[in-house]
C-alpha cells in the first residue's frame, strides 16, 4: 500500500497473488471546515478509518507513506497541513495494524528513475494508466498525478529478494518525445506479471 498524506492526496493497494497484479487507488477522504473567515479543506478522519477498514488487508500489511518535506514556498499553512497529514496517517496505519514505512519522495523517484526533469506528470499518467489499463479513467486528469505517483511508491519499495524492477525513461532527443521501456516484474513462486509498452512519434 502506498499514501500520498498531503489534502489532495490518495492511497493506492497493489495487490499480488497467484493470478498476477493489481491495482486500486482511493482519493484521500476530506471535507471543507471554517478557519478563520474562510473554509479550507481538511482530511477526515473517520473516513480515512472506514477506507482503511474496508481494505480488509491483513495485519502487518506494509504501507508505505510518502515523508511530508516542507518547502519555503509553501507558506505556514502548507507546513501545517503536510505535516498534519503525514502524522495523521501514520496513527491511523500503525494504530490498524499495519507496518508504515516512510519513504522520501526522492528516494522512490531516483529508484524509478523519474528525476532529472526527463518525465513530467503527463508522461507519469501514461506510464500508470499503462501499467494498471484498467485505472486509466481515473489517470485522464492533469490532477490525478499524484494517483498514479502513489503506484509507483508501492512498486519502488517491493522488497528485492521478492521481486526485480525494471524501469527506465529515456528521451529521443529527435522527435522530442519520451520514449518508455516496460516495468518487469518477476515474482518468487508465482507466475510472472509482465507489461512491454513504449511510445513513439
Amino acid at each position: 500500500m502506498g499514501i500520498d498524506p498531503d489534502i489532495s492526496g490518495a492511497l493506492a493497494l497493489l495487490k499480488i497473488d497467484e493470478s498476477g497484479c493489481s491495482a486500486q487507488v482511493f482519493d484521500s477522504p476530506h471535507l471543507k471546515v471554517m478557519v478563520g473567515k474562510g473554509i479550507r479543506k481538511r482530511l477526515d478522519v473517520k473516513s480515512i478509518v472506514q477506507l482503511i477498514r474496508s481494505l480488509d488487508a491483513p495485519i502487518g500489511t506494509t504501507a508505505y507513506v510518502e515523508q511530508s518535506t516542507p518547502f519555503p514556498q509553501d507558506g505556514k499553512q502548507g507546513w501545517w497541513s503536510g505535516g498534519f497529514g503525514y502524522g495523521l496517517w501514520i496513527g491511523v496505519l500503525v494504530a490498524s495494524g499495519f507496518s508504515v514505512v516512510p519513504v522520501p519522495s526522492m528516494k522512490w523517484k531516483n529508484d524509478l528513475e523519474l528525476t532529472g526533469g526527463r518525465c513530467t506528470k503527463d508522461d507519469s499518467r501514461r506510464i500508470a494508466s499503462t501499467l494498471f489499463p484498467s485505472l486509466s479513467p481515473l489517470l485522464e486528469r492533469k490532477k490525478d498525478h499524484g494517483r498514479c505517483l502513489l503506484k509507483y511508491i508501492v512498486i519502488s519499495r517491493i522488497t528485492p529478494t521478492s521481486m526485480q524492477f525494471s524501469f527506465s525513461c529515456l528521451l529521443c532527443q529527435k522527435d522530442k518525445m519520451l520514449l518508455f521501456k516496460e516495468p518487469s516484474f518477476y515474482i518468487t513462486s508465482i507466475p510472472p506479471c509482465s507489461y512491454y509498452y513504449h511510445f513513439t512519434c
